[in-house]
């Protein structure tokens, strides 16, 4: 087994911790930036009025995603049948 001294052991796991300190604190002070810079509340400040605004607002928008994504699947099946049809036509 390999045995590290003490010394180096410690500045190890103090660089281990600061690399990840700042992984954590980068990525959580970017959301907070982004979040200040749009003007955006904490859900904890949002009125309910504004939670049940925004949750209507999210399901406008899956439902506008799901119809796309239906249409879609429609033009790719009448794609695929064109397809078919001019690799019949061509044998």
């Amino acid at each position: 087994m390999l045995q590290v001294p003490d010394f180096w052991a410690g500045v190890a796991s103090v660089a281990v911790l600061g690399i990840s300190g700042l992984f954590v604190s980068f990525f959580i002070g970017d959301t907070i930036l982004i979040s200040g810079i749009k003007r955006e509340k904490k859900v904890i400040e949002k009125t309910e009025e504004e939670v049940r605004q925004e949750t209507n607002t999210i399901k406008n928008i899956e439902a506008d995603v799901a119809a796309e994504e239906t249409a879609l699947m429609h033009i790719r099946k009448e794609l695929s049948s064109i397809r078919r049809i001019m690799e019949e036509r061509a044998n």
